[in-house]
């Protein structure tokens, strides 16, 4: 699912983002349970069938603007909190286009 991010509010981004991650956990065939508040260190946590859990807050892939004056047109990188780095939780990225990609610890 494609979205173009100009298009959306910066909270209806991350909604879209969490949907298309959502899906994407699905597809791989994971159970997926997601935050129903939008609260906390945790947006999505994934099982698989052997019963493995895998937690991930998931982010929408961010480019600076061309007239940003800290280096345009770059990603914006993300580090996750204390909290997070001790549950052993995941960042997973979506981009502009619907792709989704898990980033490494």
């Amino acid at each position: 699912m494609k979205y173009h991010s100009k298009l959306f509010p910066k909270i209806k981004k991350g909604q879209v983002a969490e949907k298309i991650a959502e899906l994407f956990l699905l597809k791989k065939g994971y159970f997926v349970f997601k935050n129903e508040f939008g609260l906390g260190p945790i947006d999505l946590i994934a099982v698989n069938e052997e019963g493995k859990v895998q937690t991930y807050d998931v982010k929408s892939v961010s480019i600076r603007s061309k007239n940003s004056k800290f280096r345009p047109g770059t990603k914006v990188s993300r580090s996750l909190t204390l909290e997070q780095r001790k549950l052993k939780v995941k960042f997973l990225f979506v981009d502009k286009n619907g792709e989704c990609h898990v980033a490494r610890s």
